[in-house]
């Protein structure tokens, strides 16, 4: 799914630009920009992609943003958010669905490219 800002909102197909943005509780602030900046370095893939730029760079971005936001953030809502709110309902196994989803992405991604590393620094 492409994303595109428009004055500052990111909008994808769900977007009703009738609607302002939600005001999050203050207890939810840090996670909500967190998410935003999730929804940001997709966008910086995208552009890197478009501008062709080294796979290399692309990769240690994709690296760094696991290791310090993504796995961080995840362990957080996983741990301390969901429970609250029950694990069993739709939206919050929605939500850990997505999380294996993006942790098996990351993973495998992440040893390809070190065994691709290996065979290509001969």
């Amino acid at each position: 799914m492409k994303l595109k800002l428009l004055n500052g909102r990111f909008l994808d197909k769900y977007t009703d630009l009738n609607n302002k943005p939600l005001n999050r509780h203050k207890a939810l602030q840090n996670l909500s920009r967190e998410h935003h900046e999730g929804l940001v370095f997709v966008l910086r893939l995208q552009k890197g992609l478009a501008k062709r730029a080294a796979l290399k760079s692309m990769d240690a971005y994709c690296d760094w943003f696991w290791e310090y936001h993504l796995q961080p953030h995840f362990e957080m809502e996983e741990e301390h958010l969901f429970p609250k709110y029950g694990l069993h309902k739709k939206l919050i196994k929605k939500a850990i669905n997505q999380h294996q989803n993006l942790k098996v992405f990351f993973l495998l991604s992440l040893n390809l490219m070190r065994i691709s590393k290996r065979y290509t620094t001969y």
